[in-house]
């Protein structure tokens, strides 16, 4: 099967699992056997190629940022007043979310020599040793002077440039600052990395490598398609944010520019038992600003709705907005959560029809018997079989806690099996043989 393929081992809770995205891919296993690791990986993947220019800078820029945080200190134990635009320019770029370019750090540059070469700063700087000695005692270096400082910190602003581009044009770079670990989650994978000595990460794209944490030097591949992921984590809280910039889903840095605003699938007509909306007048709408309309036209702030409708907002949120299309991944965890059978089943039919009218690829996590069996039935009857795929988590043999995943296409009966455990476990309880 061509696409985005996932393949992963000894990672957390999974032993082995070689996912690769459908059309609709639905991932299904007990709790805590790696099923939202999977969708996070898939999501995570996706946003640093879409962010990939800033992901590359704040991997080049990892090694200088430290620097200019510990010029920007000496520069403050000094007793001269330099607080001037030129070191609040210096401190914003020493901020951990503050996103560099490497214009930035040309000007920045200037900026140091500018500082440096400030009578009032060298004087003192010459004067007295012990801010050299706590920049010392930070960074490892073994600055004496002023000279020394500039050129240190020039030459490291220098290299850092010189390897964003390299980054910018996919060549390798050390495995240490590659931009898959500097977005979003990236710094928890390359903990999970380090940390769990036989665990492997290989990314692929129709076999075309993505990125493989094997490979002595970590570049990442250009993934061509899908082009932005959508991840809605906990769909009850998990609410777009809208603003100038465009939309943010709950707590993510991610931003989504809105290309045009479209109107429901059919299958979103009555939704929910009404629909989502904007205040009037608002361009700005925070995750509890949002309206909630009811079949009969009453009006509801969804801040002080049930937590099943607040559920089934996000889903038709993204798809008004526009931002659910053909070149979209939608993620959704355990979408049941908080829904009535009849209503999973409405979510089972628009997640199916997002796939057949929208031509979004959707990834959903779950165990509930309802919705996967609701998808298989939906997806057999809308979607080409070999675009739909099923996936079980299996506890692997000989090691407790960890799981395998088996592709099962689009058949559901081994799934179906899984849940006859809980019954027998029910019946067990049932009988007292529990005493």
């Amino acid at each position: 099967m061509e696409g985005l393929r996932v393949h992963v081992r000894n990672y957390k809770a999974i032993a082995e699992a070689d996912v690769c995205l459908a059309d609709l891919t639905v991932l299904s296993g007990v709790n805590a056997s790696g099923k939202s690791t999977l969708a996070r990986l898939f999501h995570h993947t996706v946003e640093v190629n879409r962010n990939f220019d800033a992901a590359a800078a704040a991997a080049a820029f990892a090694t200088v940022r430290p620097l200019l945080k510990e010029f920007y200190l000496l520069l403050m134990r000094l007793s001269t007043d330099i607080l001037d635009s030129n070191t609040q320019d210096l401190f914003v770029c020493c901020m951990p979310d503050t996103t560099l370019t490497g214009e930035d750090l040309t000007r920045i540059s200037k900026i140091v020599g500018l500082l440096l070469g400030n009578n009032a700063v060298r004087d003192e700087l010459t004067k007295d040793s012990r801010p050299f000695a706590a920049f010392n005692r930070a960074t490892g270096l073994q600055v004496k002077t002023v000279e020394d400082l500039h050129q240190c910190l020039a030459d490291s602003i220098e290299t850092a440039i010189a390897q964003s581009e390299r980054y910018v044009r996919r060549d390798d770079g050390p495995a240490a600052n590659s931009p898959f670990f500097s977005w979003d989650e990236g710094a928890d994978i390359q903990a999970t990395l380090a940390n769990q000595a036989t665990a492997s990460l290989r990314i692929t794209d129709s076999d075309a490598p993505i990125f493989d944490s094997s490979a002595p030097t970590q570049a990442v591949g250009k993934l061509y398609d899908p082009k932005r992921s959508l991840y809605i984590r906990q769909p009850a809280v998990t609410l777009p944010v809208l603003d100038k910039d465009g939309v943010r889903l709950g707590a993510s840095k991610s931003r989504y520019p809105i290309d045009n605003a479209q109107r429901p699938t059919p299958c979103f007509a009555d939704f929910a038992d009404g629909s989502f909306e904007p205040p009037e007048g608002r361009a700005r709408v925070r995750q509890q600003d949002w309206i909630y309309r009811r079949r009969d036209n009453q009006t509801f702030p969804l801040a002080v709705c049930a937590e099943g409708i607040k559920s089934l907002a996000a889903l038709q949120l993204l798809d008004t907005l526009g931002l659910l299309d053909s070149s979209s991944l939608l993620i959704i965890d355990e979408p049941e959560v908080h829904l009535h059978p009849q209503w999973i089943v409405d979510c089972a039919r628009a997640l199916v029809n997002l796939v057949k009218t929208r031509r979004v690829r959707v990834l959903v996590t779950s165990h509930s018997p309802y919705l996967i069996q609701a998808l298989h039935h939906f997806a057999g009857r809308e979607l080409e079989k070999e675009h739909v795929c099923f996936y079980l988590a299996e506890p692997a043999e000989g090691r407790p806690f960890l799981y395998t995943y088996r592709n099962l296409g689009n058949r559901i009966g081994p799934i179906f099996k899984s849940f006859n455990v809980a019954l027998d476990r029910i019946a067990f309880y049932s009988s007292g043989s529990e005493a």
